[in-house]
């Protein structure tokens, strides 16, 4: 039962929980192509506080990303209509900085790739210790989320765990212990985001609907109406009536249950008229709304007619229009989408067809089209697929045969591939890591 009331709750995140074999698979490619994403020309939805929004263009100025891996960016599990949610809700994956994620159908999680500071899970901090095949470190897991060097675990108890690097006091329990096992930070979770920022914060919603933040607070991204350089180390009441949230680097977002969504933080990504550099409270900042990822300056919404809207910065492509001019106000992207995620300056989305879709930088091959360059709007990179999920600088993608998928930087073993020549490799298009992560839907 509660994990039924853990699905009402937060039925536009999907919490995929399938089952996995844990094989590392071949590398096998994927069916890329080149087409232009699904667009309209009605651009006249009406959005809060926003002017009127721009068509998208297909302009593509694109440019070798050859910036560093050191860049904070944020993921989101994937979220979904509810044909996607009954379609592939066996199995949750996440990306941290470092490490790979992914829960069986048994309900034990697996874990790989670095763990400098215990974010893998398995009682290990060393930064030199790789492990890139999967480890099993906790039962009775219902979804997983991933951070920078931290992670956090939800279980069939509505219990919230935590472990790796406790910057900014990210585990709430009032220490900057750091945590190289899970250990319980609150109960009665429904669901949570965690900032992929080096120094972050963390959105818990409860089963009643009450939304807790806690971590860095510097522009006012935990919500509490300051903005402060001391870090909130407990647990903060913030709103009600919340279904869905997500952390972005310096600024948060959350839908309520009348499917409004509110953003707070630093102003660039929140998508309204902001007088000073920080929003300290939450603020509504448009309406029919069901699905938001919140990167690390720019935010992407899905609407209930499945169209996807972004805003925010947008220097490497990230918005997704055919330009790198910022956005502050929200403009319409593309059409039937079903599930977003963002890392800093990239972002990916998953459309009713199967097909996913990249565009923003492109460090270490993180879009999966076969190169380092930037894509200045959306381009296909692969076919059926039911979920998606990115960290900084890798993604995951799960097919509807039920196997894994990967591509981008491999360094610290955080695609699980296995082979040691392969540690440092970068896959620039996509690339099984194992078979059977869900079952699919004909067994």
């Amino acid at each position: 039962m509660r994990r039924l009331l853990m699905m009402t709750l937060t039925v536009f995140v999907l919490l995929a929980l399938a089952a996995c074999s844990g094989n590392a698979g071949a590398a096998d490619t994927a069916t890329q192509g080149t087409q232009e994403p699904p667009t309209t020309q009605n651009n006249n939805l009406a959005v809060d506080n926003a002017p009127a929004e721009t068509t998208p263009t297909s302009e593509n100025n694109n440019q070798t990303d050859n910036t560093d891996d050191n860049e904070p960016a944020v993921g989101l599990a994937p979220i979904s209509t509810q044909d996607a949610w009954v379609e592939s809700s066996f199995v949750s994956v996440a990306a941290s900085l470092n490490t790979s994620f992914v829960v069986r159908p048994n309900g034990s999680l697996l874990s790989w790739g670095g763990t400098r500071y215990g974010e893998l899970g398995n009682g290990i901090a060393d930064r030199d210790q790789i492990t890139s095949t999967p480890v099993e470190i906790l039962d009775d897991v219902v979804s997983i989320h991933g951070g920078w060097y931290q992670a956090m675990a939800i279980r069939s108890d509505g219990s919230l765990w935590g472990w790796g690097r406790n910057s900014a006091g990210v585990f709430g329990d009032g220490t900057r212990e750091d945590r190289p096992y899970p250990a319980p930070i609150m109960g009665d979770v429904a669901t949570v985001s965690i900032s992929s920022s080096s120094v972050g914060h963390v959105l818990a919603v409860r089963t009643d609907g009450s939304l807790w933040a806690w971590g860095r607070n510097f522009h006012g991204q935990i919500g509490i109406g300051t903005n402060s350089s001391n870090d909130e180390n407990e647990p903060q009441f913030i709103l009600d009536n919340v279904i869905a949230v997500s952390a972005g680097n310096e600024h948060s977002m959350a839908i309520r249950i009348d499917n409004t969504l509110w953003g707070w933080g630093h102003r660039d990504p929140l998508g309204i008229e902001v007088e000073s550099l920080t929003m300290p409270y939450p603020a509504k900042i448009m309406d029919d709304v069901i699905a938001v990822s919140a990167g690390g300056m720019h935010t992407l919404a899905i609407r209930s007619d499945n169209s996807l809207w972004a805003w925010g910065r947008n220097g490497t492509g990230q918005i997704g229009n055919g330009t790198t001019t910022n956005q502050y106000y929200p403009i319409r992207i593309m059409e039937n989408v079903i599930a977003i995620a963002t890392g800093g300056d990239h972002s990916v989305a998953l459309t009713a067809d199967g097909a996913v879709w990249t565009w923003g930088s492109n460090r270490a091959g993180v879009l999966g089209d076969g190169t380092n360059t930037r894509q200045l709007s959306p381009m296909r990179v692969m076919e059926n697929a039911v979920a998606i999920e990115t960290g900084p600088s890798h993604m995951l993608v799960i097919t509807d045969d039920g196997s894994l998928w990967g591509f981008g930087s491999n360094a610290h073993g955080r695609l699980g591939i296995g082979e040691a020549r392969a540690l440092n490799a970068t896959l620039y298009t996509p690339t099984k890591i194992m078979d059977e992560v869900r079952l699919p839907a004909s067994r």
